[in-house]
């Protein structure tokens, strides 16, 4: 079968995807359907939220207005079985192995359907991620369970590629293909940095920005320590935290406990446009996580010609090239943090320099069209092996 041909159903947990249709999500996605004959989307909403489907074009976008999360599994079954008879889909593709794993694995059990697995990070038998909560351990059984029962995998790095073959994964069912960046959203051109940094109220201060979820495998309060240590080294350092998170309300009171709640503004989630906006007025960019997929906002920072400082974990090497765009430092090591950010902060020249390597790295590994067709042809890659079977 021709991709062109392909009718795909999408089961997802990104409320970005009905929320917005100038987020990157929903045009990553918009991207995807020009490509293949029918694209649907089912995304887990709240029945209070509202959402009613939409249409655009061969993209729609069914919410399930859950009751609770319970019932959207049920919610999640019935509209993908509807789906599937209406739209003839050859491929179901869910985001996880987990909530919406589950939703695939009985749409495959139950119809007969080819059932595409994402893993977009590298937390399955990773032991940072098992720490975390006695949950983890069970979803990592079910996990482990599910990517054995799906036709194939798309993941994100070619770590998580060597790990899902090494645990008994076929080679050729695994494809690696990672989500693109919309490089037009940060268009060529010169933009007043000193200018934004006064209109956000940053007038003159070093901006070290992290965006991501506030949550402990970001490991935030590292950063928060790392802003106690810099207050005498360089005073104008100041964090900027872009996100939302089950830890916010935590990190903040934790700020505020080391001192250094004046030198850190934490603002939430911020629409794409305002974003931009913060890439572009911020001098260096950290993600410290214990473990991560691809990372977009890595990409994104690089496209904004900032200077990267980053654990070297899953997906990070593919966009930081140590010593080149920025620094890959270990996982937990404070005092490495602390000497990039000082040298990123201090030394304006090599920041530029690396900002600029950034960029250019990001523009010929990360072609947004490029990828798009990556992503399209695992889907028709892995429906293609089975139906040979």
């Amino acid at each position: 079968m021709l991709t062109k041909d392909l009718n795909v159903l999408i089961i997802g947990l990104d409320k970005d995807m009905i929320r917005d249709r100038e987020n990157p999500t929903y045009r990553r996605h918009r991207a995807y359907a020009d490509e293949v004959s029918s694209l649907s989307f089912i995304v887990y909403t709240s029945r209070g939220e509202g959402f009613s489907e939409t249409l655009n074009g061969n993209f729609s976008v069914y919410p399930t207005n859950s009751a609770n999360k319970l019932t959207y599994f049920l919610d999640t079954l019935r509209l993908g079985k509807g789906i599937i008879k209406e739209k003839g889909i050859d491929v179901v593709v869910t985001q996880d192995p987990l909530a919406t794993g589950l939703c695939g694995y009985i749409l495959k059990k139950r119809i007969g359907i080819v059932w595409v697995c994402n893993v977009h990070g590298d937390y399955i038998d990773n032991p940072h991620w098992l720490v975390e909560s006695p949950v983890n351990r069970v979803k990592n059984f079910v996990g482990k369970f599910m990517i054995k029962k799906a036709d194939g995998l798309r993941v994100v790095s070619r770590l998580i590629r060597e790990k899902m073959v090494r645990l008994g994964i076929a080679p050729e069912s695994v494809v690696h293909a990672t989500p693109s960046v919309d490089l037009d959203k940060f268009p060529a051109g010169k933009f007043n940095k000193d200018g934004l940094k006064e209109r956000y109220g940053l007038k003159g201060k070093k901006v070290i920005l992290f965006v991501g979820r506030i949550e402990r495998e970001k490991e935030i309060p590292l950063l928060l320590e790392t802003m106690k240590r810099l207050k005498d080294e360089l005073p104008s350092a100041r964090l900027v935290v872009v996100g939302r998170g089950s830890l916010l309300d935590e990190m903040k009171k934790t700020a505020g406990s080391l001192g250094v709640d004046d030198r850190v503004n934490f603002t939430g989630h911020l629409p794409f446009e305002t974003l931009t906006d913060y890439y572009r007025l911020s001098d260096v960019f950290v993600l410290i996580s214990y473990y991560e997929g691809t990372a977009k906002v890595l990409k994104e920072a690089a496209m904004a010609e900032l200077p990267i400082i980053a654990t070297d974990v899953s997906g990070s090497g593919e966009v930081v090239i140590d010593g080149k765009n920025g620094y890959l430092i270990p996982v937990g090591d404070k005092g490495a943090l602390y000497r990039r950010l000082v040298e990123l902060l201090s030394e304006d020249r090599k920041a530029e320099r690396m900002g600029r390597a950034s960029k250019r790295h990001v523009e010929e590994a990360f072609n947004f069209k490029r990828n798009v067709g990556e992503i399209v042809g695992a889907w028709e890659k892995i429906y293609s092996l089975r139906r040979k079977i």
